[in-house]
């Protein structure tokens, strides 16, 4: 028969007590902090799984952002293509109208001239710079001009 003395029931007890509170203390940091995983060393898989959803958002976060950026110079390329369209359109007009016989010297040189600003207006648009100042017609060397005179 094996006798258990008082201070072996104390010391169980205490024992007993300290492990509950250890694991109170857990639970409410668990609760404070909104996560279950406080360290590595309570659940690895876990810690791992959370390392790399944590990896994968910060990765699809700048997917997000690079489509932003893509998108606006999309539309400021397309804008500038608008653009360009129109001078050309009304290059075709005076072209046109240049090319009738009832069209004197004098008027085709106001038309020329006229011309000539439409060519400036189109290498400008062929220049035109996004907000980071980079060519939007510049293909992979967008930190140098893109067209010349």
């Amino acid at each position: 028969m094996e006798r258990i003395s008082t201070f072996l029931f104390h010391q169980r007890a205490t024992q007993e007590m300290l492990a509950n509170q250890a694991r109170l203390s857990r639970t409410q940091n668990e609760l404070a902090t909104g996560r279950r995983i406080l360290s590595p060393s309570d659940d690895p898989s876990g810690a791992t799984k959370s390392l790399d959803l944590k990896r994968y958002l910060a990765s699809n976060e700048q997917f997000g952002r690079n489509i932003g950026t893509a998108r606006a110079r999309l539309e400021q390329q397309e804008s500038a293509l608008a653009s360009a369209t129109d001078l050309l359109q009304r290059a075709r007009e005076l072209a046109v109208q240049g090319n009738t016989a009832t069209t004197g010297p004098a008027a085709r040189a106001g038309l020329a001239e006229e011309v000539d600003q439409l060519v400036s207006q189109l290498l400008a648009l062929a220049n035109t710079r996004d907000s980071n100042g980079e060519y939007l017609f510049g293909g992979l060397a967008r930190s140098a001009v893109a067209f010349t005179d």
